[in-house]
Parts: structure tokens; C-alpha cells; sequence
């Protein structure tokens, strides 16, 4: 079987079986990253494209004011800075919101197998196009909903990527649960009125 990544590229974008175990053969794993810190640092140059392999993250970039700003959850088999193939720095990080694992392939040898392979980079490509409507999907629906609205869209559609990447989603949460913490990772103030 083979990894998250390569999983959601076959499942999502058509890519064969053979061009996947290319890719599965670059793929070398990171020590795990517990919550709240830096998977990647999008102000960095990076030489590698991480993915995410278990666990949740999110993009994020930080305000003039101290605040955190999340424009996408990272479930795994998301790639968190593809566009490092092309971008150098992609202006934001990525956080792990509960105990992550990822993988790196360095850029060049991505390029190399983009370059080779169309069938690669075909996949590339589709991937990117979702990515993004992922994040315009999440924008649109976040800013025109009340929190328990917020709250409700973003737990089905993270069931529902879960789902497409076979990941069994439990239902349940490894991220902490404070009040402050969670407000902050799902795009809400915390609330200090009790709920009967």
C-alpha cells in the first residue's frame, strides 16, 4: 500500500500505480512534530516538499497584530508547499494542530519525476486545482456563517477528505480542547457563555 500522498493522487487525480511507487521510493520520513509547532516555515526557502502523512495541520500566516490567520486544515496525503517546485517561499506556514508525521521529497527529484513522467505531472496539476478550490470552498462558506455554522462545515468537510484519502475518521479529536485553543484553529472567539 502506498502512502497518503500517493493514495489521494491515485484516488483523486488518476494517477497509475507504477508512477505512484516512483514517487512512494523518494519519500523519506521526518521525526514527528507535536502540536503547535512548525512543519514548515513558509518564510524559509525550502529545497523539499513535505506531506503530510498522519495526523492534522493547518496553513496559517501570522498578522501584523500578533494573530493567526488559517486559510486550510492539512489532512494527510496533502502536500503542505508544493508551490516551492516553482515559488521559493510560499508566505505562510503550516502548523500541526495535533501530533503530525511527514515526508519530504526534495524538489529537484519532484521536478525531475513532473519532468518525466506526464502522467506525474498530469496528477501535479489536478492536485493543485483541488488544493485550491479546497481553499476558495473555505472562504466562501467560513465568512457567511455564524460559528456553530463554522463549526459544523468545517467537521464535514474534514470527514469528507478523510474519507477520499481512506483515513477512517473516529469522529473524535487529538487536537486540545481548550476553549482559547480550539476558538483559535476553527476560525471562532472563544465564548465565555455557558451552553444548557
Amino acid at each position: 500500500m502506498g502512502s497518503p500522498f500517493t493514495i489521494r493522487l491515485q484516488n483523486q487525480c488518476g494517477l497509475g500505480v507504477l508512477d505512484a511507487a516512483l514517487i512512494d521510493k523518494q519519500l523519506r520520513l521526518l521525526p514527528s512534530f507535536p502540536p503547535g509547532s512548525t512543519v514548515c516555515d513558509g518564510s524559509d526557502a525550502s529545497e523539499n516538499v513535505r506531506i503530510i502523512v498522519s495526523g492534522l495541520a493547518y496553513r496559517c500566516r501570522m498578522t501584523p497584530e500578533g494573530g493567526r490567520h488559517i486559510s486550510a486544515f492539512l489532512l494527510p496525503g496533502d502536500a503542505c508547499d508544493v508551490s516551492t517546485l516553482y515559488i521559493r517561499s510560499s508566505g505562510h506556514s503550516v502548523v500541526a494542530a495535533s501530533r503530525c508525521e511527514a515526508a519530504i521529497i526534495p524538489c529537484r527529484t519532484l521536478m525531475r519525476l513532473v519532468d518525466d513522467h506526464p502522467t506525474i505531472m498530469r496528477a501535479m496539476w489536478i492536485l493543485s486545482l483541488l488544493d485550491e478550490a479546497m481553499v476558495r470552498e473555505m472562504a466562501f462558506g467560513m465568512g457567511r456563517q455564524n460559528a456553530q455554522g463554522r463549526m459544523a462545515r468545517l467537521f464535514c468537510i474534514l470527514h469528507a477528505r478523510h474519507d477520499q484519502v481512506g483515513v477512517p475518521s473516529t469522529g473524535t479529536s487529538r487536537s486540545p480542547s481548550r476553549k482559547s485553543s480550539s476558538a483559535t484553529r476553527w476560525a471562532c472567539r472563544p465564548s465565555t457563555r455557558t451552553v444548557p
